[in-house]
């Protein structure tokens, strides 16, 4: 794209004094269909900008860029003008940081395989402006999700695991996802034959755990993922419309490929069924029944997933009715843990 210092002057100006109010997804796609729109762009440097690129070089990649930066700035719609200039004059304005703010963007935006990673951007952008995270930690999640592959940090984000075996799941690692989990080894003693080693080494196995980035990602995303994937909200949908949802979302996703999203998705419905006030315990019962199908024996995986939802739930004072769930799940095992 020519002109890369028009380009950047025009996203930061765009950042800083655009009203951005107005401006949806649904822009972008007339944006990208049509290509034309100054009238419908004039108000946003950073559009006309790629507009008048466009012009020049007629160029595909001009205009699946314009998308992505579309798909970005609507994340960032509801953030006052001033409170954007605020942070982002903050950044330009300190000599830890050698690349403004605006050049940045270009670089993570140009690199994203396409427009839903834009939008994951952008959302990260706005936490940053309403200072949750840190413009570090913002390039940091950045890094990862330009490596993810967008299905998969889906299932990610929407889970509650902490430690995971590196078997299954080495791609978080490559990823950045997850890190090593802390593996201490001890030396001990062995009181055996003279033919045996006098010492061995003793340690857990070596398992990897969420990293600052998943944490930070999983808890920023973890909102618009689960929309993204589940629709309507669950824990508020009236009861006569819950067992049609559950039906639905799960027959969506009966035959996904990618790994592990129909076990998250009955997972997460489990756990949003509590919040739902509508849902009556025996209704839970029925409801839940659905969900797990003939899956009984995985119950300990939806065990250990709602205790941790649970406990993030408090953190987040959200009213969370876990006994809707232990009601069900004592009914089926005894205190071994075996299925009745």
């Amino acid at each position: 794209m020519s002109g890369i210092n028009n380009i950047t002057k025009s996203l930061t100006e765009t950042l800083k004094q655009s009203d951005l109010k107005g401006l949806t997804a649904e822009y972008g796609e007339v944006f990208l269909d049509s290509f034309l729109a100054e009238g419908i762009a004039k108000d946003i440097p950073i559009l006309n900008s790629i507009i008048a690129a466009f012009k020049t070089t007629a160029s595909v990649k001009d205009m699946l860029f314009a998308k992505k930066i579309v798909r970005f700035l609507t994340q960032i719609n509801d953030i006052p003008e001033e409170e954007r200039e605020k942070m982002i004059n903050e950044i330009d304005g300190s000599q830890k940081n050698r690349i403004k703010i605006g050049e940045k963007l270009l670089y993570i935006l140009d690199k994203c395989d396409d427009h839903e990673k834009a939008e994951l951007v952008g959302i990260l952008f706005k936490a940053f402006l309403q200072n949750k995270i840190s413009y570090s930690d913002f390039l940091l999640c950045n890094l990862v999700i330009e490596k993810c592959i967008i299905s998969e940090l889906e299932v990610f984000v929407l889970d509650e695991v902490i430690e995971y075996n590196v078997e299954e799941y080495s791609e978080y690692l490559n990823w950045g996802l997850v890190n090593f989990a802390p593996f201490n080894i001890d030396i001990q003693k062995v009181n055996g034959s003279s033919y045996q080693p006098e010492y061995e080494l003793k340690g857990k196995k070596l398992s990897l755990t969420t990293s600052n980035a998943g944490n930070i990602l999983r808890d920023t995303l973890k909102k618009q993922i689960t929309q993204s994937v589940l629709g309507e909200e669950l824990c508020m949908l009236p009861v006569n419309d819950v067992e049609e949802y559950l039906r639905t979302i799960l027959a969506k996703y009966e035959n996904d490929d990618t790994y592990g999203m129909l076990w998250q998705v009955r997972m997460v419905c489990a756990a949003q069924l509590c919040r739902n006030a509508n849902v009556s315990y025996e209704e839970y019962e029925k409801f839940i029944k659905l969900i797990v199908a003939d899956n009984l024996g995985q119950l300990k995986f939806f065990e250990n997933y709602i205790s941790r939802y649970a406990r993030r739930m408090l953190r987040e004072n959200i009213v969370f009715d876990r006994q809707k769930w232990q009601n069900f799940y004592s009914k089926l095992f005894t205190a071994k843990g075996h299925v009745l």
